[in-house]
Order: C-alpha cells, then sequence, then structure tokens
C-alpha cells in the first residue's frame, strides 16, 4: 500500500492549507477523518464476516465427518452385536420343561395356603362388607359422587 511518512503528510498538510484555506482547513479535517472511521469499520466488519464464514465452513466439514464416522461406529457395532447373536443361539441348547422358573416355584406359597388365607380373610372382614360381597348386584345400593 502506501507509504505515509512523516515528510509525505507535511506536504500533504502543507498543500491542504494552501488549497482549502485556513478557515475550511479543520472542517474538512473533521471531515475527511469520519470518513475515515467508516471506511476502517466497514473493513473491519466485512474482514469478520469472511472470518465467520471460513470458521462455519470448517466447522461443517468437522460435522460431516463426526457424523461419518459415528455411522461407522453404529454399523460395526450393530454388526458385530448380530454376529454375537447368531453365534450365542446356535451354541445355546434349550433348558429342560421341567427345570425352567424352578426357583420362582419353590418360594411360592402351596394353593392349600392360599385357598386357606382366601377364607380367613372373608372372615376379617366387617359384617357389612360380607353381606354387600354376598348381596345380589340389583339390590345393591348405588353410591353417587357427584
Amino acid at each position: 500500500m502506501l507509504e505515509l511518512g512523516l515528510a509525505k503528510l507535511a506536504l500533504i498538510a502543507l498543500v491542504a492549507l494552501v488549497v482549502i484555506g485556513p478557515e475550511r482547513l479543520p472542517r474538512v479535517a473533521r471531515t475527511a477523518g469520519m470518513l475515515l472511521g467508516r471506511a476502517q469499520r466497514c473493513l473491519n466488519e466485512i474482514r469478520d464476516e469472511v472470518n465467520r464464514e471460513i470458521e462455519l465452513k470448517e466447522l461443517q466439514q468437522v460435522k460431516t465427518e463426526f457424523e461419518q464416522s459415528a455411522r461407522c461406529v453404529d454399523q460395526t457395532l450393530h454388526a458385530s452385536l448380530r454376529e454375537a447373536l447368531m453365534t450365542s443361539s446356535a451354541q445355546r441348547m434349550p433348558a429342560p420343561a421341567r427345570r425352567r422358573n424352578w426357583h420362582i416355584r419353590r418360594k411360592a406359597p402351596p394353593l392349600w395356603r392360599k385357598r386357606m388365607t382366601v377364607r380367613h380373610r372373608a372372615y376379617v372382614q366387617s359384617g357389612a362388607a360380607r353381606m354387600m360381597r354376598h348381596r345380589p348386584a340389583l339390590r345393591r345400593r348405588r353410591i353417587h359422587f357427584f
């Protein structure tokens, strides 16, 4: 660009003083300074916008690479799981029907105990509850909640 040293700036100021005149020189200098400031701000905004676009493109590239690697990992994981399931199902033998869930049945109460507790609960209920249980559905009183 232009290399403006101290000597060149002094020459430009002297020519401006002669051409413009001492009365209008401060106003012209102020206007020129404001225009230079606006031009610098516009250049900085354009530079920042270009940098943001470049970063956005880089981020999009990183995102696509990450998605591709995630898909690859997902596919390999599914393939290995499928393979493991196929090999384990071929090696596994079905359990005998008699032995299935024996530990659950061992802890369950016998049927005679269940019947006895049901009868016992009937005697623990109050008289009104027992009568309500044995009353026919047509003779039961309906309870309205509204």
